[in-house]
């Protein structure tokens, strides 16, 4: 087989604003992925830090202390720099010389603020104090906000975890810091493999079909796979990415269209294999939290080295295309959201969910208060349930059964 990389200079640039973060690579030294067995014998360290997690789907979160207030912050490992939210600017003082020199080099042009005295804590055990030293950036959070239904006021980016293994449990909602993590190795995972971290980007290399490329982990992102535009148009043509297709009016008839969006037919990591992974073609390849929800992950980053061990979830259908129903507000519909488009031979399409439908709630709860994202939540991860929707049609109600997404990679042609 032909060993074919999608880029002579693996670089991951700035990730699109809809998964709510900046992680920006600006070159990438090749390194080696090995994967290995590894026995099942050993004793873990003990973490520095644990708390509990959402497990629905939500972004990864860990309570901050500051002046007394707990704060709520994002885990972002494709955050290169700790963030707050603009509403802090004027409660943060500007980051000398000597301070900018320590920060990754896609942060230059960002404005550094010294960070105030706080205290990074879990919800069970542990609290470590963020470096008084380490500047951080100011960014709007309100999207994040929104997305999660969550009071998140801040990143926790690189430039404070890199010193920590970081250990995601996102099936059993665990997440876990360990300051020496050396002595675990024999411990934490059936398989490892190697990583890259330049510039506080941590990235692996993945493999589709004969294409290897660059993925930055990113813990920021509600999604499973991005695809920079180079390999998305490289697998294109070669059958390897299934396009989700719409039908949308035009004049007196319907015409069909394809999306950025659909479906890869292969990703391997290691030595594991998934078929049909959700991708979106973006700026930049990431895996994000659908995807990592596939395994109990330790990310040790001094060490540079990910263990994996398989989840429950790592044979379970990809089943975060919210059915394939998209929604917009309807100014005149509050307690409903107008269905704009319905993917083709998706879920929903099956079941008879059709455009200009009014979706009133997903499994009896309305949806009216909830952000879109919310919604769409609720719409995927059905690998153990049959979701159930109540449709506003020409005036009347009906209701119709999403089936539960299964288990086994189900081939999508």
């Amino acid at each position: 087989m032909n060993r074919t990389f999608c880029s002579t200079h693996p670089i991951l640039s700035t990730r699109a604003a809809s998964i709510l973060g900046s992680g920006v690579v600006t070159w990438l030294v090749a390194c080696t992925i090995v994967a290995r067995s590894v026995a099942a014998e050993g004793t873990p360290p003990t973490p520095v830090l644990v708390s509990r997690i959402a497990t629905d789907g939500d972004f990864v979160t860990l309570p901050v202390r500051l002046d007394g207030q707990e704060l709520l912050f994002m885990v972002d490992t494709g955050s290169t720099t700790t963030a707050f939210d603009t509403s802090f600017r004027n409660r943060l003082a500007p980051a000398g010389e000597a301070e900018r020199r320590k920060v990754a080099r896609d942060e230059e042009a960002s404005e550094l603020y010294m960070p105030p005295s706080m205290t990074v804590t879990g919800t069970d055990s542990g609290a470590i104090p963020f470096p008084g030293d380490c500047p951080v950036v100011c960014r709007d959070l309100a999207e994040a906000r929104k997305v999660s239904n969550s009071p998140i006021q801040g990143v926790i980016g690189m430039d404070f975890l890199a010193a920590y293994a970081l250990e995601l449990n996102l099936v059993d909602g665990r997440i876990c810091l360990y300051a020496d993590a050396g002595s675990a190795k024999k411990s934490w995972g059936d398989v490892q493999i190697s990583m890259s971290i330049p510039l506080q980007h941590p990235c692996l290399e993945i493999q589709s079909a004969n294409v290897f490329y660059w993925a930055l982990i990113d813990t920021g992102a509600l999604l499973s796979l991005n695809l920079e535009h180079e390999a998305y148009a490289y697998l294109l043509p070669k059958r390897q990415i299934t396009q989700l297709m719409f039908r949308f009016p035009v004049g007196d008839s319907w015409k069909t269209g394809a999306t950025d969006e659909g479906w890869l037919r292969e990703v391997k990591v290691g030595p594991f294999r998934h078929r049909n992974i959700s991708i979106n073609r973006d700026f930049v390849s990431l895996l994000g939290l659908y995807y990592w929800r596939r395994y109990h992950c330790v990310f040790d980053f001094p060490e540079k080295t990910i263990y994996l061990k398989k989840s429950r979830f790592f044979d379970v259908c990809d089943d975060t295309d919210h059915a394939g129903i998209y929604l917009e507000p309807d100014e005149g519909m509050a307690d409903a959201r107008r269905v704009s488009h319905v993917a083709i031979a998706s879920a929903a399409d099956r079941a008879g969910v059709r455009v200009d439908d009014y979706l009133v709630s997903v499994d009896g709860r309305n949806v009216g208060a909830d952000s879109q994202h919310s919604i769409y939540r609720r719409l995927s991860f059905r690998h153990d349930r049959p979701c159930e929707l109540v449709l506003r049609r020409r005036g009347s109600e009906i209701r119709i059964t999403l089936p539960a997404s299964g288990v086994g990679a189900a081939v999508r042609e």
